[in-house]
């Protein structure tokens, strides 16, 4: 599990750049680069700028930087029957 991936999705789903959310946040397009390509994993204080800046909480960037790659063999197919459904509802939440 990546959560710059998590950081991407909602990112992505809010329409913002990663200029936008380094302008936002306090860091830098640099630096919200290396989290979402997992170059870099964000410090604490970092994370809870990046939230602040996508009006978000850790849990849910978690929630979405699940891969295939973290579930197990045996749950892969529960996983990809569910999965799509999960993300779709947690950035409902998200909003825009």
């Amino acid at each position: 599990m990546d959560i710059g991936i998590g950081v991407a999705v909602v990112r992505k789903h809010k329409q913002m750049s990663q200029q936008e959310l380094a302008n936002k946040s306090g860091l830098t397009q640099v630096t919200i680069s290396l989290i979402e390509t997992g170059k870099s994993k964000p410090h604490s204080n970092s994370l809870d700028m990046i939230c602040e800046a996508l009006k978000t909480n850790k849990h849910t960037l978690i929630l979405l930087s699940y891969e295939c790659i973290d579930v197990h063999d045996s749950k892969w197919g529960l996983y990809s029957l569910l999965y799509p459904a999960i993300q779709e509802l947690t950035l409902k939440f998200v909003g825009d």
